[in-house]
């Protein structure tokens, strides 16, 4: 039988992260203050990624739990990867926030409305 570190790791980190996320999305409504920001395929591809952190961070917590569940009673060393995909999952936000930023600079010089 496995310990759930893991699962505790993953509710000790996201849990807290879950709050700031949800900041975090409250405060990336500004982005569409600009002027034709709206119409801008990068600036709602940056806001759908900070918004999808707090589902994230919360599918992550029920996840990396349900997963120790599922393959506690395995083999040791078995089921790691499916417990620590399932902790690692709100990082995918926030590699699409560095990459929606990035994208952003790029095509639109960094302004959210992609006017010169």
């Amino acid at each position: 039988m496995t310990r759930p570190t893991t699962a505790l790791i993953a509710t000790a980190i996201w849990g807290p992260g879950l709050f700031v996320g949800l900041f975090m999305t409250g405060m990336s409504v500004m982005l569409f203050d600009a002027p034709g920001s709206e119409n801008v395929v990068w600036t709602k591809l940056l806001f759908a990624s900070v918004a999808s952190g707090p589902a994230l961070c919360i599918v992550s917590v029920i996840g990396s739990w349900i997963a120790w569940l599922v393959t506690r009673s395995w083999e040791p060393g078995r089921g790691s990867a499916l417990r620590g995909a399932m902790a690692a999952l709100p990082l995918l936000s926030v590699l699409f926030v560095v990459i929606a930023a990035v994208l952003l600079q790029v095509n639109c010089a960094g302004s959210f409305s992609c006017k010169p």
